[in-house]
């Protein structure tokens, strides 16, 4: 059976909801580049934290049929069978599935992103290479947009829109070496896209963070020759905020008035995973120790938020006899607590419990990949809702 320990802290913040050098990157991109911006004197104040008494949280709802995908502008929430023909399903609750119709070219879907204006992105695969596919009619029909090869999506944050244009930083796993990486830009809501940016320094990009309230466009690379970096200008020109051995490397992270916070995807202890917090001239603080490398990281409505940590088959950072992916909930980004945890079903791959949505209802999505009681390769999901009791 999976290990599913409920923490206590963290369910209330469901309750609230029911610089360093310079870069210039090559660009492709039509236009003339407006100049690069400045962080705004004074911060919008902040949506994060609660001070309400701590309240249970506890698994709503557990799917074993589904791999969860993905939650649309209006609600819709989006999966993929785990078994039979391959098939979009929708839900206006998480939980009772309804077919739209197959994936795209009948390929797998690997990575899932929902855009603001209602249309929908997969990163799909077959044995030619990946293809983003984009759907403007709920996952009913689908239409190929840009092609990659050996590059890919990681996760749903390898997308975010930022001043009416829609950004994606690829990834690559073919090889070790540093290789070109580009930086992908739409100004039509995903239908065709250009390089806005190209660099060779790194292995690849994890990942993008957008921050509407101040303009700002954090990029994440990997792995020891990566960093965290900030563009001001649409990702034409990208500043070095903090170097990989120095907790520069992310995955996912959330905005602050700030900056970010965010969880170090880090295996080993040459640079031990914290959460971590990271102002725009690069002032960092390491505060939580997190128990394996983080790949998630999600700011929830009303306040509060929730940090990943999975468990890869390699790496010395774990504590001993722990084989566990855990996620954690803390109404205030600096003290901690346990909410969910799955054991890994396979020790060849990684186990991982990620908390990328958060349904209407308020319920938190957990999409949960190897681990035991789960679906096929150990995958699945859980809803994480407060409790009802005492």
């Amino acid at each position: 059976m999976a290990d599913r320990r409920i923490g206590a802290l963290g369910a209330v913040l469901l309750l609230a909801a029911c610089g360093g050098s310079g870069r210039a990157g090559g660009t492709a991109d039509p236009g003339p580049a407006p100049p690069p911006q400045t962080p705004p004197a004074s911060n919008p104040p902040p949506t994060g934290g609660s001070s309400a008494p701590p309240a249970r949280l506890e698994v709503s709802f557990t799917g074993t049929e589904f791999r969860f995908l993905g939650i649309g502008a209006d609600g819709t929430a989006y999966a993929t069978n785990l078994s039979g023909p391959r098939q979009i399903h929708a839900s206006a609750d998480g939980r009772t599935w309804t077919p739209r119709g197959p994936t795209p070219g009948g390929r797998g879907v690997r990575v899932f992103a929902a855009l603001s204006g209602g249309a929908l992105l997969a990163d799909t695969a077959d044995a030619t290479g990946h293809v983003i596919a984009r759907s403007g009619d709920g996952g009913r029909t689908w239409t190929d947009v840009l092609w990659l090869g050996g590059y890919r999506m990681l996760t749903p944050g390898s997308v975010a829109e930022l001043g009416g244009e829609t950004f994606l930083l690829e990834y690559q796993s073919f090889t070790g070496d540093s290789v070109p990486i580009r930086l992908w830009a739409s100004a039509d809501g995903g239908l065709t896209w250009s390089v806005r940016a190209e660099t060779s320094e790194h292995r690849h990009g994890h990942g993008l963070l957008a921050d509407p309230a101040t303009g700002a466009l954090w990029l994440f690379y990997g792995d020891r020759v990566g960093g965290t970096y900030l563009s001001f200008d649409g990702g034409r020109t990208q500043a070095l905020v903090r170097g990989p051995l120095e907790g520069g490397v992310l995955v996912r992270a959330v905005a602050t008035p700030e900056g970010l916070l965010g969880g170090i995807d880090s295996p080993f202890t040459l640079v031990v995973p914290h959460v971590i917090t990271l102002s725009f001239g690069g002032a960092y603080e390491a505060g939580f120790r997190l128990p394996g490398p983080s790949y998630s990281a999600l700011a929830l409505r009303g306040g509060g938020y929730l940090v990943g940590a999975a468990r890869e088959p390699a790496g010395d950072v774990y504590p001993d006899g722990d084989v566990s992916a855990h996620l954690f909930a803390s109404a205030d980004g600096a003290a901690f607590d346990e909410v969910f945890a799955c054991a890994r079903l396979s020790p060849d791959a990684t186990a991982r419990a990620d908390a990328n949505w958060q349904l209407a209802s308020g319920e938190v999505v957990v999409d949960v990949l190897n681990c035991e009681g789960f679906g096929p390769g150990g995958a699945g999901y859980v809803l994480l809702a407060p409790s009802a009791g005492p």
